[in-house]
């Protein structure tokens, strides 16, 4: 049956132990700009359906602007969101990355990064891990670099920036395997594509840099048992999958 009965933005649903769950981005138009653009204020809401209906789990989040990208994740040890979060200041449009971890009743904000207009979002055993891409450092010959962050404790701890081998990211996509974290990053324009993973406290090229030189306009990392799985959609709509070769080496 119907979950809302207000316009929502964006959702996330997931099956954890056989329950349905899903994560609304409920939108509400406060103003509206001189270039007829809305501008939006959200609120967070966790539902589940139980005994027949749908029924709100705790509180709302508040959040100031227009929520996309909702990933929901459940686990027996926290349950998280992540989303994209897009505000508006003196006419211009600023995206954030966010993160919240849900206590039972409330949200809170375990905000991990600034300015990023694209994130990926992953959890093993209750430790939430949050990729995306950020301004290298000044004096870099690149654009942007891939960066992972894990939330350990009460604060972001850096795993550091794996050494860009392509040319240009506008893609990072993050999956987790037995606690191991894996990176693909690239630029679907130019058919940049790339595979690290993070492991024993360094990142580690996996298979061939740039492995596949093709123009795709979607794609995803799958990873199991240690084997990278890569699916995309190339610029004339075919869908493909292949295997990476396993074979690694140091990533410097």
């Amino acid at each position: 049956g119907a979950f809302t009965e207000t316009v929502i933005g964006d959702y996330s649903f997931v099956v954890y132990q056989g329950v349905p769950y899903i994560g609304i981005g409920h939108e509400e138009i406060v103003t509206q700009r001189l270039d007829s653009r809305d501008v939006s204020d959200s609120k967070l809401t966790l539902m589940t359906f139980q005994k027949g209906h749908w029924t709100r789990l705790g509180n709302y989040a508040n959040n100031e602007g227009d929520l996309s990208n909702l990933t929901l994740n459940l686990s027996k040890a926290a349950t998280y969101v992540a989303f994209q979060e897009e505000t508006y200041k003196d006419h211009y449009g600023y995206t954030h990355g966010r993160v919240m971890k849900f206590d039972g009743q409330n949200w809170i904000y375990l905000s991990p990064a600034e300015g990023s207009n694209y994130y990926s979002f992953g959890v093993n055993d209750g430790v939430a891990y949050f990729a995306n891409f950020n301004q290298p450092a000044k004096g870099s010959t690149y654009d942007c670099v891939p960066q992972l962050v894990r939330y350990e404790g009460e604060k972001w701890v850096s795993l550091g920036n794996p050494k860009v081998t392509v040319s240009s990211v506008r893609l990072v996509q993050l999956a987790l395997d037995q606690g191991t974290p894996y990176l693909f990053y690239g630029d679907s324009l130019l058919g940049n594509t790339n595979v690290v993973k993070f492991t024993e406290g360094k990142w580690i090229q996996v298979g061939n840099p740039n492995f596949a030189q093709v123009n795709y306009v979607s794609s995803q990392l799958l990873v199991q048992n240690g084997i990278c799985y890569w699916g995309y959609q190339d610029d004339k709509g075919f869908g493909f999958f292949r295997a990476l070769e396993p074979e690694t080496k140091a990533n410097k």
